[in-house]
């Protein structure tokens, strides 16, 4: 089976534990790897896309795993509990709902918001603890976040970049503050505004810092 790099990364922070749920599973790849690598011991996967969560399940078959696996068809949690719960490829706002309307709060969370991931982190502090938060390319940008039930006080440059990203500057966070300058600079061509003049400074800030680490 093979595993695209973003699934690599997203199964590199899933945690030891026993039970993994798999939030929108769509393929099933994610779980049923979880399982190959003896990382957990069994999977709930959820979709809200029946055709979806077919797809997993003959995943799971296909891989001789189905003995350790449920499969339910709903949005969200579907009334399960876990250890850990990953969320992938999902608006921010949509995570936040899943994850506050579950009935529960894992131990653990894997996340990888596809927009607003500034909303998920602001929403989460108080809950939870970011061991992980970075900025990584794989054909686009994307965020991944690993999470600890306990909390955290994260600064506003935190909440918006990412706390390991501010931490460590990775370079795939750089390769996106020049990205993300290079934006800021063709827009200030054409239209100046405070705005962007405040995201420009922030920017060359960052950029400056990253030298000293």
């Amino acid at each position: 089976m093979k595993i695209p790099d973003r699934i690599k990364i997203i199964l590199s922070l899933i945690p030891q534990c026993d039970v993994l749920m798999d939030v929108g599973c769509d393929h099933g790849m994610l779980g049923v790897a979880a399982l190959q690598e003896k990382k957990v011991e069994k999977v709930v996967f959820t979709d809200i896309s029946l055709p979806s969560l077919k797809k997993a399940e003959a995943l799971a078959k296909q891989q001789g795993l189905e003995d350790k696996c449920r499969f339910l068809h709903g949005d969200g949690f579907c009334g399960e509990r876990a250890d850990c719960v990953v969320i992938a490829g999902m608006g921010g706002k949509e995570i936040l709902k899943i994850i506050f309307n579950g009935g529960f709060l894992p131990e653990y969370m894997v996340l990888n918001p596809m927009r607003n991931a500034d909303t998920v982190r602001r929403a989460l502090q108080e809950k939870y603890f970011f061991q992980l938060d970075e900025k990584f390319f794989d054909k686009k940008f994307y965020d991944v976040m690993a999470l600890k039930r306990g909390g955290d006080s994260l600064t506003e440059t935190e909440i918006k970049y990412g706390k390991t990203n501010i931490a460590l500057f990775g370079k795939d966070f750089i390769k996106f503050l020049h990205l993300q300058q290079s934006k800021y600079n063709k827009i200030n061509d054409v239209a100046k505004s405070s705005e962007v003049k405040k995201n420009l400074e922030e920017i060359d800030e960052l950029l400056s810092r990253s030298k000293n680490v």
